[in-house]
């Protein structure tokens, strides 16, 4: 029973010295799982985020007579600009209305007639 004990706690010696000799298993590097990319509103620029606020239609109902009076910015856009009846809060009007409504041109020099 003595030898038996002994062979076991020689055996667990061995097996212990063997293991702490061996060189530990090769981390393998895998490629991360990249999220599902998400449907994005599409923009005109890449990089760009779509802006929410103006429409790609104009209004209807402009005219070269008229201004377009953005309600949310206080600002008017003259006939044949970027923004002219392309903002969501906004009207058609005449452009000293707007003047006395306490508009502003977007251009800083108001429209040319």
């Amino acid at each position: 029973m003595k030898l038996l004990s002994h062979i076991l706690l020689v055996a667990g010696a061995l097996t212990v010295t063997a293991w702490a000799q061996t060189t530990p298993p090769a981390v393998v590097i895998t490629e991360q799982a990249q999220p599902a990319p998400t449907a994005e509103p599409t923009t005109d620029k890449p990089g760009r985020k779509p802006n929410y606020f103006t429409s790609k239609d104009p209004a209807p109902g402009g005219a070269r007579n008229l201004v377009w009076a953005n309600s949310h910015t206080k600002r008017y856009h003259c006939f044949g600009t970027k923004y002219y009846g392309r903002t969501y809060q906004g009207s058609y009007m005449d452009e000293t209305e707007a003047i006395e409504d306490g508009y502003r041109p977007s251009n800083r020099t108001g429209c040319s007639k």
